[in-house]
């Protein structure tokens, strides 16, 4: 298996448990009375969203546009919490397919059921191959 394939296999298995894994997170009740109104995993410090207007223009980056990318997280982020199996967890998923497939990548899921401490819930890879200037 090649370093890239390691890679993105890695990358396949964060993305898959990620979610599961913060879902079982508890909150240590001692939080804030600031942080008290606010959704799980946020802080004072974060009640406020960054603005984007800064954002260097991407030809200043090297392509890198950072308003885009900011409205992708926003966009992800408006979906709620995610558990696997989740109904946001399906919207942001077909989210994701949608974009890289608008992007040009040639898209395949792969869905499967894993064992969690919570039982056994669908999963799903999402992998995204990015058109190259020479035909494999």
């Amino acid at each position: 298996m090649s370093a890239f394939s390691k890679m993105v296999l890695r990358m396949a298995v964060v993305l898959c448990v990620l979610p599961s894994a913060l879902a079982g997170c508890k909150a240590s009740g001692k939080e804030s009375p600031a942080a008290a109104g606010q959704p799980p995993f946020m802080s004072a410090v974060a009640s406020t969203p960054p603005q984007t207007d800064d954002a260097p223009p991407p030809k200043k980056t090297g392509g890198f546009d950072g308003k885009r990318a900011f409205a992708h997280v926003a966009k992800q982020v408006g979906f709620g919490p995610r558990p696997s199996g989740s109904e946001a967890i399906a919207k942001l998923q077909d989210y994701v397919q949608s974009e890289l497939s608008n992007y040009g990548c040639k898209v395949e899921a792969d869905d499967f059921h894993a064992d969690t401490p919570i039982g056994r819930l669908p999963m799903k890879n999402i992998v995204a191959k990015i058109p190259g200037e020479k035909p494999a």
